[in-house]
């Protein structure tokens, strides 16, 4: 997120973290390894939310709107 120019307070808030020095703290020790394996987990996240709405059987909702 720091890479493509996250606010590091939105960052802060979407990780939940209470101290923005936490952030800043992981932001200057992450490596290659951690970058690549960051980017494994987006791969994997993307393959299974496409996966979960492209199924052979999907779920059908029926909705009641009378009142």
């Amino acid at each position: 997120m720091d890479k493509n120019n996250v606010p590091i307070g939105a960052i802060q808030g979407i990780l939940g973290h209470e101290n923005r020095k936490t952030i800043e703290i992981y932001l200057h020790s992450i490596g290659q390894a951690e970058r690549d394996a960051i980017a494994v987990y987006e791969r994997a996240n993307r393959e299974f939310h496409t996966e979960s709405h492209t199924e052979a059987n999907p779920v059908e909702v029926e909705i009641d709107v009378s009142d």
